[in-house]
C-alpha cells in the first residue's frame, strides 16, 4: 500500500492542498464569468493559484510522496512520470494566461 512509508500527516496535507486548489480554480472561474471583474483582480487570483499549485507540486514532487508511492508500487512510476510532465505544462500554460491578462 503507498501510505506505507508516507510520513504523518503528508496524505492529509496534499489532500488538503487538493480543496484549497478546487477553492483558488472555483474563485478564477468565478471572475472569468463575471463581467465586472477587473483584470487586476483576475491577475491576483492567477497569481494565487500559481503559487498554491506550485507549492502544491513541489510538496509531490521534492516532498517525497512521488518517492514513496514508487517505492510501495514500482508499477506506478510511469503514471507518476507522468503527473511530473503534466505538472510542467499546466504551469507553462497558467504562465501564458497570466501573461495575456497582464496586457
Amino acid at each position: 500500500m503507498a501510505a506505507m512509508n508516507l510520513r504523518d500527516g503528508q496524505l492529509e496535507q496534499l489532500a488538503d492542498e487538493h480543496h484549497r486548489l478546487r477553492d483558488v480554480l472555483g474563485e478564477v472561474r468565478e471572475a472569468v464569468r463575471d463581467e465586472r471583474t477587473c483584470v487586476s483582480t483576475l491577475i491576483d487570483l492567477l497569481v494565487e493559484l500559481t503559487m498554491v499549485l506550485r507549492a502544491h507540486f513541489d510538496h509531490e514532487e521534492n516532498g517525497g510522496f512521488f518517492r514513496d508511492v514508487e517505492a510501495d508500487a514500482p508499477h506506478l512510476k510511469p503514471r507518476s512520470e507522468a503527473l511530473r510532465a503534466q505538472h510542467v505544462s499546466l504551469c507553462e500554460r497558467l504562465r501564458v494566461v497570466r501573461r495575456c491578462a497582464e496586457r
